[in-house]
């Protein structure tokens, strides 16, 4: 194994040391309305789908705006009969999550996918491999690469690694990718140095995205303030920003 990929794995578990558990995806408790973390165990039926939704909701806005849209849909009773929904009940509900025209459709179509290939059963995604299930999530209008790859990770639970812009952005000044890396090549980097687990895939992830909010931002990252990976020997990027 080269350098870099030795490094995959201790940059996860300096991560980890630094932030501990983030217990990745949110999503709501029996008899909630509000979403809070936990550790990846297994989901209910009413948690899978409302996982799945909230990676199709998350597309371009904050987690906070979806957290608002998927309240107003744990109050009106969306995830237990979602097929019950119009489109235009489903627009008014996740409004909070911006571009809602759009995303309505896609909840949809998403919806369409799963009573045609699933039963109308989210859980029953995590009984395909992660190839299929990826093929068929990638034919529906609305679900790129990463948001297919949050749903078969966090939703059905299969190992798969997500990447986002945070992914590829603290790996690139970590020295573990080039700076152009498309997601393909960057995801299966990751999953090559990495044990096939989706409970460390799902924390790396969710390391990544707390680490580029502490310390690794886009414009003005706060690497002499005490960052980890540069504390660590993990990282030897200067600050500067081009």
């Amino acid at each position: 194994m080269k350098p870099r990929g030795k490094s995959v794995y201790r940059i996860y578990k300096t991560l980890l040391a630094a932030y501990g558990w983030q217990g990745w995806w949110p999503v709501t408790p029996p008899r909630g309305i509000f979403p809070g973390y936990k550790t990846l165990v297994r989901l209910s039926s009413k948690q899978s789908l409302e996982v799945a939704i909230g990676a199709i909701l998350t597309q371009n806005t904050s987690w906070t705006n979806v957290e608002r849209a998927v309240v107003n849909l744990n109050r009106a009773g969306f995830f237990r009969r979602p097929f019950d929904f119009s489109v235009g009940r489903i627009r008014t509900m996740i409004r909070p999550a911006g571009h809602y025209n759009q995303k309505a459709a896609y909840v949809r179509n998403f919806l369409g996918a799963i009573k045609k290939y699933f039963g109308g059963k989210t859980e029953n995604m995590s009984k395909i491999s992660v190839a299929e299930l990826r093929e068929r999530l990638l034919e529906i209008n609305g679900i790129g690469r990463e948001t297919a790859d949050s749903i078969i990770l966090y939703a059905a639970r299969k190992p798969v690694f997500v990447v986002d812009a945070y992914t590829l952005r603290i790996a690139s000044r970590a020295g573990l990718i080039a700076g152009k890396t498309d997601y393909e090549m960057a995801r299966h980097f990751f999953e090559l140095h990495l044990p096939r687990s989706a409970k460390i895939f799902a924390e790396y992830h969710a390391l990544l995205v707390r680490h580029a909010k502490e310390y690794c931002g886009k414009n003005n990252p706060a690497c002499k303030a005490g960052c980890p990976l540069l504390v660590g020997g993990l990282c030897s990027w200067n600050g500067w920003v081009g």
